[in-house]
């Protein structure tokens, strides 16, 4: 089976990114999922999306990258942790870490938005916990690793 790419709003990306039920389904299996499709065996998980801006319906594919510490993580990069058995998921937007209707610089903010502790003891570091995968790349990039590697060439 080919795939296609679709060009969806930012809303409906992130409706499809909150509705999967673990890290293993992708947003074809979501959409499989809930329009009822049987699921095909004999596709690679893989899709491609691109994010729009809703107020014109024009494909954003540029914008700032995240940057903290060194790190930088592209515009468009999904990025998502685990705590106690469950998944949450954000996305980088022009500088900025997307999470829900919320705009994060940092990721332990991010992160405590994400799991709904605000103001709460979050008992752990935002570094430690994100996880990112970049614009058309499979693999997802662990982002206190890369700040430990961006550490060690210092």
């Amino acid at each position: 089976m080919t795939r296609k790419t679709i060009k969806i709003d930012l809303d409906v990306f992130k409706a499809i990114t909150s509705a999967r039920i673990n890290l293993d389904e992708d947003e074809n299996d979501v959409l499989r999922r809930l329009l009822n499709i049987k699921p095909n065996e004999n596709v690679p998980a893989h899709i491609v999306t691109e994010i729009s801006d809703p107020s014109n319906g024009s494909v954003v594919k540029d914008g700032l990258p995240w940057t903290d510490k060194g790190i930088s993580v592209p515009h468009g990069s999904k990025l998502k942790f685990s705590q106690n058995g469950v998944e949450y998921f954000a996305y980088v937007d022009n500088g900025m870490i997307v999470v829900g209707n919320s705009r994060e610089k940092h990721l332990t903010p991010a992160a405590q938005k994400a799991a709904g502790v605000l103001g709460k003891s979050f008992g752990d570091n935002g570094w430690r916990k994100w996880l990112a995968q970049f614009p058309n790349e499979e693999q997802w990039r662990h982002l206190g690793d890369m700040r430990a590697t961006n550490r060690s060439k210092k």
